[in-house]
């Protein structure tokens, strides 16, 4: 199958610019650059309805701001979605992945808490991942002043963010937080194993918006010199995936990263985790944030809160 036709064109843009020289490419060039582009899928969109979004902070030092989003629910205690947002732990916001929490918290019937972790370089692995085990444990503490059922946290995120969500569950298991469900989208999960010729990388390495190159300079901002790469903080591949919370794993066929959630939805049933893995064969990477130009796009976005919905229903 062919990437979807309504994506192309922006792929068509994207690969008229040409890529970047990497080598000279600023921190500051790539956020501006990326959460333009990021912000530019929602231009002109109207507001979701139905959702009261306010900041708060999960952590007084160092600061963890994050926004919380309340659709209208039910009187008494919600489930809730903390969300890590992708961008490589170097890009994304809160403001890049703002209309897809609003649209998870309507579509879920949840809250949505979504975490603005510490970015690399200037803080660099383990940072990230240590954000994203303290906001989980944060929002179970606080659960009571979110007006939050405890026993029905999932933890999401896509790409880098669907690192850290699958990082964040696997703490939860080796802790004391009991997890409903994690949600990982287009997830990096193994940064130490070289790509193998013929694998979605190689394959898909240029021309679908994500690049190898992209992907690299990514991981050097990240992992400083000398790190081992199969700590499971930063490839939960290598972690002991028993006894986890059930994942939803979302894969898009034109992602040059998507053999890492392939593999890892595989080792989690190996496991004998509960796994639900939604494949999108015409998408790309990011595919979430492309509801508004794509129709496939936005049946995958509800087929993903739909997969989530199912985890956290209170028991009949």
């Amino acid at each position: 199958m062919a990437v979807d036709p309504q994506i192309q064109p922006l792929l068509d843009r994207a690969n008229a610019v040409g890529l970047p020289d990497f080598g000279r490419l600023t921190t500051a060039d790539m956020r501006a650059g990326i959460n333009g582009m990021l912000a530019s899928f929602n231009a002109g969109r109207r507001p979701v309805e139905g959702v009261e979004a306010r900041d708060i902070s999960l952590r007084a030092s160092p600061p963890l701001p994050a926004r919380l989003y309340r659709p209208s629910l039910p009187a008494g205690p919600a489930a809730v979605l903390v969300f890590f947002h992708g961008g490589g732990w170097v890009v994304g916001d809160l403001d890049t992945h703002d209309v897809f929490c609003r649209q998870m918290a309507v579509l879920i019937g949840c809250t949505v808490i979504s975490v603005d972790y510490r970015l690399a370089p200037e803080h660099v692995f383990p940072a990230a991942p240590e954000d994203a085990i303290a906001a989980v444990a944060a929002v179970r503490a606080r659960a009571g002043e979110f007006d939050i059922d405890s026993d029905r946290i999932v933890v999401g995120g896509d790409s880098a963010g669907g690192s850290l969500a699958a990082v964040a569950a696997q703490a939860a298991a080796t802790g004391d937080v009991r997890l409903a469900g994690q949600l990982l989208i287009c997830p990096s999960t193994d940064l130490a194993t070289p790509p193998p010729a013929g694998g979605s990388r190689e394959r898909l390495a240029t021309g679908y918006l994500l690049t190898e190159a992209e992907i690299c300079w990514y991981a050097d901002q990240y992992l400083p010199a000398g790190t081992d790469r199969t700590d499971v903080r930063a490839s939960p591949m290598f972690g002991d995936l028993a006894g986890l919370a059930p994942a939803i794993v979302a894969t898009a066929g034109y992602d040059p990263v998507s053999d890492d959630g392939i593999r890892y939805a595989e080792a989690l049933k190996r496991a004998g985790t509960p796994v639900e893995h939604l494949h999108f064969t015409s998408l790309i990477h990011g595919f979430n944030l492309l509801d508004a130009i794509s129709a496939e796009a936005d049946r995958a976005v509800r087929a993903v809160a739909a997969a989530v919905r199912r985890l956290i229903q209170p028991a009949a």
